[in-house]
């Protein structure tokens, strides 16, 4: 019997690193995971594993995300892992000695790449001080790493009673004919392609069990690390959408809680030791920011995980775990 036996679990960037080592993790211990990542190649590869499903995702889409919330049935567990550090895409290295490439939605260097091979799905990381910071790349930064948890939490979190549409009909946003049902679980006289997403946000409250993982980072409000302007602060907000989370919630039953990791040995954090001009150099520059002296591996962040999404800690709120 697993740890997380019949539990549904909605997860973000899972085609590799921590997402991916986690969507892995909680299967075998029994969950339902909804895997989602704008990578569509890499997300493939884990429909292979018994008890993953996997979506297609833009988290800085809300249209797509209120789309894919409606058509989740029921959610236990929500983990935010998109905007991580170091999981950039495996096509993109952040470096300072490839081509440069001009999007208008961000500046990125690219490893050979034509401009239109940018992805917007990619992980940011903004290299430099608040000197080096353009205004497109703090709002990205924002958008990627804070918005996008915003809008998931938003439109999974239960929805107070005092938004269920009473009196009166659910206006329609559909050209098909009205038809109207009686939510049994809040009363609500709902149009029916509506009647899933207000049925999950009330069924979430009235079980008293939903649960918010948020990743963050040391390199946030516990720590400053030089040339991490933007993503520290990016990573510090997230801590401060978990607390508030937290405490607004936990009267319903709600859990918020998030990690923030090191360095993490991930695909990306690879690639982007073996783009610098002396890769050794690279290395031993990251081992000694290690105090432990060696990189935590994605296996053990998503062993903490199955932790905070397990029934073991329905008391822990908020916790930060490093």
């Amino acid at each position: 019997m697993g740890r997380l036996d019949g539990k549904v679990i909605v997860l973000t960037a899972a085609a590799q690193g921590i997402g991916r080592a986690a969507a892995l993790a909680f299967a075998r211990e029994g969950a339902k995971v909804i895997a989602t990542d704008i990578n569509e190649s890499k997300l493939q590869e884990l429909e292979k594993y018994p008890g993953i499903q996997t979506r297609v995702l833009d988290v800085t889409k809300k249209k797509q995300i209120d789309q894919f919330a409606n058509d989740i049935e029921r959610l236990d567990v929500l983990f935010n892992v998109a905007g991580k550090f170091g999981e950039i895409s495996d096509r993109i290295l952040i470096t300072s000695k490839v081509q440069q490439v001009r999007q208008p939605w961000m500046l990125v260097w690219t490893w050979g790449l034509k401009a239109d091979e940018v992805t917007r799905g990619s992980r940011f990381v903004h290299h430099g001080t608040i000197l080096d910071c353009e205004e497109k790349d703090w709002d990205f930064s924002m958008n990627l790493n804070v918005r996008s948890m915003y809008l998931m939490i938003k439109a999974f979190l239960p929805k107070p009673s005092s938004e269920c549409p009473q009196p009166g009909l659910v206006p329609s946003r559909h050209p098909s004919p009205l038809r109207w049902k009686i939510s049994a679980v809040t009363g609500c006289r709902l149009h029916q392609p509506l009647q899933s997403a207000w049925q999950l946000s009330r069924q979430m409250l009235a079980q008293k069990s939903g649960n918010i993982i948020n990743m963050s980072s040391v390199a946030s409000s516990i720590k400053g690390v030089v040339n991490r302007c933007v993503y520290s602060t990016t990573k510090a907000a997230v801590i401060g959408l978990t607390k508030s989370v937290a405490a607004d919630f936990i009267q319903q039953g709600i859990r918020c809680n998030c990690v923030c990791p090191g360095t993490v040995d991930t695909p990306s954090l690879q690639e982007r030791i073996q783009a610098r001009p002396n890769p050794e150099e690279a290395l031993s520059d990251f081992l000694k920011r290690q105090k432990t002296g060696r990189f935590a591996t994605t296996e053990e962040i998503a062993l903490l995980c199955v932790y905070l999404a397990s029934d073991e800690v329905s008391s822990v709120l908020p916790s930060l775990p490093m």
